[in-house]
């Protein structure tokens, strides 16, 4: 099972994301696994992201604002 345990916010906008993954031993307890780290920028579609707590935090981050500027910031790339 992969667990959300950090969200870090870049100042223009992108979502650093570290997931970790829980692996349960035979006797029912879980252990630290491998982490995963992935990245979200500000002109992601909202409803392709699956894990709540990322959603919620894109919602509140990604104003209008700050989708025009990562936008802008990239346009000459």
């Amino acid at each position: 099972m992969k667990k959300t345990d950090k969200i870090e916010i870049l100042d223009n906008g992108i979502l650093q994301i570290r997931e970790i993954e829980l692996l349960e031993l035979k006797d029912g307890a879980t252990v630290n696994g491998a982490y995963h780290r992935y990245c979200l920028t500000p002109d992601t579609d909202i409803a392709s992201i699956a894990d709540s707590k990322v959603k919620a935090v894109a919602l509140a981050v990604w104003t209008q604002d700050i989708i025009s500027n990562y936008k802008n910031s990239i346009k000459d790339i």
